[in-house]
C-alpha cells in the first residue's frame, strides 16, 4: 500500500513525497509534481497493490500510467 502526496522543499519549490502506508515510512522524495516520473517509479515497483493520495490529477495519471490494477483512494486528509 503507496501513499502519495506533494510536500514544500522551499519556497514554492514542491516535491512529490511516496510513503510505505503500512509501515508509516518514507521511501523516497524527489522535486516535482510529474505524473511520467511517478508512473516509471511505480513500474519499477510492481508490488503496489493500492495508491493512496490526494485529489491530483497528477498523481492519479501517474498511478494510471505505472499501476493500472492498483485501487486507488482517497487519503483520509484529503476527504
Amino acid at each position: 500500500m503507496l501513499g502519495v502526496d506533494d510536500s514544500a522543499l522551499y519556497g514554492d519549490t514542491y516535491g512529490t513525497l511516496l510513503v510505505d502506508a503500512t509501515t508509516r515510512l518514507p521511501l523516497t522524495l524527489w522535486e516535482g509534481r510529474d505524473a511520467e516520473q511517478f508512473s516509471m517509479w511505480l513500474r519499477e515497483h510492481p508490488s503496489v497493490e493500492v495508491a493512496c493520495r490526494d485529489g491530483s490529477l497528477t498523481y492519479r495519471q501517474g498511478i494510471a500510467g505505472g499501476a493500472p490494477d492498483a485501487v486507488q483512494v482517497s487519503d483520509r486528509f484529503h476527504l
